[in-house]
């Protein structure tokens, strides 16, 4: 009886060894820029960009053709590991032609982002 009990054991725990170490190998290769970002506005996202603070411009629109993050959802955005910099401008512009911008945006310290209407 013990000698079954223990057998249990070990497959259980010989089982669950290799997703313990997928799931920590998968999130030690995230990029700590990424973020989620949240629309809390009563338009969509149509366009957003997101540049190195010392860029003096845009990066390209990181929102795919035909694509919107619409009001109240959120998306991941995902950096591709290359460039050690931290921090970013955000800009989005929205479904009625307004835009909103926050700069200098500390990439490595937060892992959510949120645009609220204006009031």
């Amino acid at each position: 009886m013990l000698q079954n009990t223990l057998r249990k054991v070990v497959t259980v725990t010989s089982l669950l060894l290799p997703a313990v170490f997928t799931l920590n190998v998968s999130k030690a290769l995230a990029d700590q820029r990424d973020f989620r970002v949240h629309n809390k506005t009563s338009y969509a996202i149509v366009d957003l960009y997101v540049s190195d603070s010392l860029s003096d411009s845009w990066e390209k629109d990181l929102v795919p053709s035909g694509y919107i993050l619409s009001s109240s959802n959120s998306d991941l955005i995902y950096f591709d590991g290359r460039g050690n910099s931290c921090i970013y401008d955000i800009k989005a512009v929205f479904s009625d032609g307004d835009t909103a911008e926050k700069y200098r945006v500390n990439l490595c310290q937060i892992s959510d982002f949120t645009f609220f209407n204006k009031y």
